[in-house]
């Protein structure tokens, strides 16, 4: 398979000319205004001009499938150089060709280049993060938070984003096999983190908030929310869809459906025309679905549409509900042929109608919807009920596979381990238990 790199064009080239002074021209007659110029120092050097060709004799290398050699290029190019776009150009290749020990490679010749250099210093500190070394990990990271320190101290919002980007990282690989080494890193850079209201950003604090949550530590990341400014409507607006997306990831969804059906009253008494309050009808709907409040969320969904009937979400929404629960099949049929002309390309929403047309008994027309839908977006629930059609029609053999694709795509999906239970499939068997 060969890796998706750039496509190589004239505009690349003239790109590159242009940055090292080299004319890809002929040489026209000298002009009086040249003349005058000339003694202006010489922009194309001969190592301008060696530069340059190296660098395009590594984007060729790409062309003609040989990573390696333009890693090699192109990462020599960027030592000689110091360029810091050609060292992040070196270690793309590098992972993109899946050669993480060379992205490394790139990113500690980077930091010899350019020791001050925060990208070189994050870039090493992330892959020793993703490639697990161990030993590495601390050095990396104290010699990240101290360039932090010289060089942003005086500009606390850039600072805030630098440390909590790191956190971020860290929460990430908190989930996986080196958790307990990322533990104290976590902590450490912790300690470095002062947000306060007057000096952080309110994005950032939500994005410390929802780091503190995937680290496990909701209740703290809750709290870190509620010094979220509400001095306008727009910042109380998002104050609540912070909190609220909280809560509904972290599975407490009577809360969330509590915190916004109050504020959803409070901004229908206020602002009734708010462009706000439809959204929330929407988000509301969901929770309602969630919390089992299904006539509720049908309401719901109706003044979405009354107020957006263009909305091709909130027909998908209504219909697939209906569809699900073997409803009112025609209608949500209707439903979903409407959303389907709103929005035409999303294969979500024809996973909706592939099954409405299931539960209609329309097998080999479910079957032909859902099989495009999985091939426009590889997605677990789609393959999941693509498994189920082919199950129907007999084609077990043919359900498994796809099933196993779902099991790869997400092993934990909902929709796929309830429909695995409901018909009595093992996977792991590949036969009926």
């Amino acid at each position: 398979m060969k890796f998706p790199f750039y496509k190589f064009t004239l505009n690349l080239i003239a790109d590159l000319c242009i940055a090292f002074g080299i004319q890809t021209s002929h040489a026209f007659a000298q002009t009086e205004r040249d003349a005058e110029q000339a003694s202006a120092p010489i922009v194309n050097s001969a190592m301008d001009g060696e530069l340059f060709f190296k660098i395009l004799l590594g984007e060729l290398s790409l062309l003609d499938d040989k990573p390696r050699d333009a890693y090699a290029l192109i990462l020599d190019s960027a030592k000689k150089s110091k360029d810091e776009q050609l060292f992040e150009r070196a270690m793309g290749i590098a992972l993109q060709a899946r050669a993480g020990e060379s992205a490394l490679t790139v990113a500690k010749a980077w930091r010899v280049a350019l020791p001050d250099s925060l990208d070189a210093v994050r870039a090493e500190f992330e892959l020793t993060i993703a490639l697990n070394k161990v030993d590495l990990q601390a050095k990396a990271l104290d010699d990240y938070l101290a360039l932090v320190k010289s060089q942003l101290s005086k500009d606390v919002v850039a600072r805030d984003e630098a440390l909590i980007s790191v956190l971020t990282l860290l929460a990430r690989s908190s989930n996986t096999a080196n958790k307990a080494t990322v533990a104290p890193l976590t902590e450490k850079v912790l300690s470095k983190l002062v947000l306060t209201p007057s000096s952080s950003k309110p994005e950032m604090r939500v994005l410390y908030a929802r780091t503190l949550q995937m680290m496990g530590r909701f209740d703290e990341g809750m709290k870190a929310l509620t010094v979220l400014p509400e001095a306008t409507p727009e910042q109380s607006q998002f104050k609540v869809n912070a909190q609220v997306q909280m809560l509904r990831d972290n599975q407490q969804f009577q809360a969330a459906y509590d915190l916004l059906n109050q504020n959803v009253q409070k901004l229908s008494t206020t602002d009734a025309k708010s462009t706000v309050l439809s959204d929330w009808y929407y988000d509301l709907a969901k929770l309602a679905e969630k919390t089992n409040r299904l006539g509720e969320m049908e309401r719901l969904l109706r003044l979405v549409i009354a107020a957006k009937p263009d909305d091709a979400q909130a027909y998908n929404a209504l219909g697939y509900s209906l569809a699900d629960r073997g409803l009112r099949l025609a209608e949500a049929k209707v439903l979903l042929l409407k959303a389907v002309q709103l929005a035409p390309n999303d294969p979500f929403i024809a996973d909706s109608l592939g099954w409405v047309e299931f539960k209609l008994g329309n097998l080999e027309q479910a079957k032909l919807i859902l099989i495009s839908a999985f091939e426009a977006k590889p997605d677990a629930e789609i393959a999941t009920h693509l498994g189920e059609v082919l199950w129907t029609q007999g084609l077990k053999t043919e359900a498994i596979t796809v099933w196993q694709a779902a099991r790869m795509i997400n092993p934990n999906h909902p929709t796929l381990l309830e429909t695995l239970k409901r018909l009595g499939v093992s996977l792991d068997a590949s036969t009926k238990v």
